[in-house]
């Protein structure tokens, strides 16, 4: 008999993702999603590190990559959100919530912005007043 393509090398039976219950993640999910968010956190703290990223704007992406793994971790509270979202499927909740997670990101980059944009304007005007008070006392000593 031929193996199925769901046998590994060591010839073990691999967990058949269809056969896992709906609602549930397989150990192996699991620990690929730990694994990325750990990732994840640790490469944040290396951009803060590295001054690419200022500490008050990785404060979400770290919050991010901690409540994946919280979620991954504790998977009832993932399924009690789907139940209070009402929706069908874990995977809609985590979507809906990544949505709202960059819809947060998009707000604080946006104040951000809006307030780099105030201050670039004043810089812009005080720096003309201030060439030309330069030029008034150039022409001055002429």
């Amino acid at each position: 008999m031929n193996p199925s393509p769901l046998e590994t090398a060591q010839g073990a039976q691999a967990v058949n993702p269809l056969s896992v219950p709906a609602g549930h993640l397989t150990t192996h999910q699991q620990v690929v999603v730990v694994v990325l968010s750990v990732f994840l956190l640790l490469f944040i703290i290396h951009m803060v590190r590295r001054r690419a990223i200022r500490e008050e704007y990785s404060v979400l992406w770290l919050a991010a990559g901690i409540l994946v793994v919280l979620a991954t971790v504790f998977y009832s509270v993932t399924l009690a959100l789907t139940h209070l979202f009402g929706a069908v499927a874990p995977t809609t909740a985590v979507f809906l919530l990544s949505i709202l997670f960059l819809v947060v990101l998009n707000i604080q980059i946006t104040v951000v912005l809006s307030r780099q944009t105030t201050q670039i304007h004043r810089l812009s005007q005080e720096l003309a007043l201030l060439n030309e008070r330069l030029d008034q006392a150039e022409r001055k000593e002429q």
